[in-house]
């Protein structure tokens, strides 16, 4: 899907887009899926792999899908600390 946008929308196809949506996307899912696992485990008293394992891939998948993308198409020059804020403060 990202992938299909960066082609489509070619002015904003800048070196390393897709690798920030794809870092933001896994390390979202990675993040979430370690807390739903340990929530579990707490309340098991045990982890139980092949659930670990799927929660964990559903997790990944969920933030390439959703996170990666809004990392993408983010416009940092409109934040208040963007490149454009900070090159004027100095």
């Amino acid at each position: 899907m990202m992938a299909a946008a960066v082609r489509r929308f070619g002015s904003i196809a800048v070196p390393g887009v897709l690798r920030r949506g794809a870092m933001a996307g896994t390390a979202w899912g990675v993040s979430t899926g370690l807390i739903v696992i340990a929530s579990g485990a707490w309340d098991c008293g045990f982890v139980c792999l092949p659930d670990a394992a799927l929660t964990m891939g559903v997790s990944v998948v969920a933030g390439l899908a959703t996170i990666g993308p809004l990392a993408v198409f983010r416009k940092w020059e409109s934040l208040p600390f963007g490149r454009r804020a900070l090159s004027e403060r100095s």
